[in-house]
C-alpha cells in the first residue's frame, strides 16, 4: 500500500499538466493498487456492483455510495467542471484552487467509484490538482 501511494503521488506530479479525464482517474487507481489483490481491487476499473459500503472502526456502515449505474456519466460532469477555468479572482466564477481540490477529493470519496482504493485515489487527485495549480509545496 505504501509503495502504491508513492506511485500515485509520482503519477500525480508527472501528470499535473494533463486535464482530468476518466482515463487519468482509472490509471491512477491502477498504478496505486496493482499487485495488491487484483481480485478485490480490480485495478483501474470502476465498480460494477452496489455492494461497496464505507465502514468505521466498529464495522458500522457510515456511507453507502450512489449506484454504480451512472458513475461514468457523473464523472464526465466532474471532469468537465474540474477542467473549467475558475482562476480569475475578479470574476464571479472565481474558485480558489484549494476549494476545487477539496471538492474533487469529496466527490471521489462520495462516489466511491472503485471496489477498494477510492480514498487513496481521492487523496492523490487532491494533490494532483494542487500540483496542477502550482502548489508544488504539497509534493
Amino acid at each position: 500500500m505504501i509503495l502504491g501511494n508513492y506511485k500515485m503521488m509520482r503519477f500525480a506530479w508527472d501528470n499535473r499538466n494533463e486535464p482530468l479525464t476518466i482515463d487519468l482517474i482509472c490509471d491512477m487507481h491502477r498504478i496505486g493498487v496493482s499487485d495488491i489483490d487484483d481480485d478485490k481491487y480490480t485495478p483501474g476499473v470502476f465498480r460494477e456492483t452496489d455492494d461497496v459500503v464505507v465502514v468505521d472502526s466498529d464495522g458500522e456502515t457510515v456511507h453507502t455510495p450512489p449506484s454504480h449505474e451512472g458513475i461514468k456519466k457523473r464523472f464526465k460532469l466532474l471532469c468537465h467542471w474540474i477542467n473549467q477555468c475558475h482562476d480569475d479572482a475578479d470574476s464571479s466564477e472565481y474558485l480558489h484552487p484549494l476549494v476545487k481540490a477539496i471538492s474533487l477529493h469529496f466527490s471521489i470519496g462520495f462516489e466511491h467509484p472503485f471496489r477498494d482504493g477510492s480514498g487513496r485515489v481521492a487523496r492523490s487527485l487532491f494533490y494532483w490538482f494542487m500540483f496542477k495549480n502550482d502548489y508544488a509545496a504539497f509534493r
